[in-house]
């Protein structure tokens, strides 16, 4: 018995739909019902229209916790750690192995958790590194 796409539940009326990135990378998924067929196809637009803005919050504070590393390790490592877990929890872009195997509305949420424990490890490296 398959699973839904969205929600991860296993049901035994399942339809297929095709979503993806573009036409080039369209996949068949399978949804339980009208309400996680658009959440899914509303999370792929989510995530076409966010990526370089996912990329770009990623991306900066690394560069710019790198350089504060030099001068204040604790600031630095606070500046890439926490920005990287905002960015996380804003935009909870998942594998498409975790995707599968949890469905996209838990595996966002696991990246949510992952995103919060970013911050609070940031917030303990200004705390503690010297």
């Amino acid at each position: 018995m398959d699973k839904c796409a969205w929600c991860g539940e296993k049901a035994e009326q399942l339809r297929s739909i095709k979503v993806g990135m573009d036409a080039r990378r369209m996949e068949n998924v399978h949804v339980c019902s009208d309400e996680c067929e658009s959440r899914i196809k509303g999370y792929y637009e989510f995530v076409k229209k966010n990526t370089y803005l996912f990329l770009a919050g990623i991306l900066i504070p690394i560069f710019i916790g790198i350089i504060l590393c030099a001068f204040k390790p604790s600031l630095g490592v606070f500046i890439m750690m926490a920005s990287i877990g905002f960015v996380v929890i804003m935009f909870p872009f998942v594998t498409p192995q975790t995707s599968k195997k949890f469905g996209f509305k838990k595996a966002s949420l696991i990246a949510k958790i992952f995103g919060f424990l970013c911050i609070v490890f940031g917030v303990f490296a200004l705390i503690f590194i010297r």
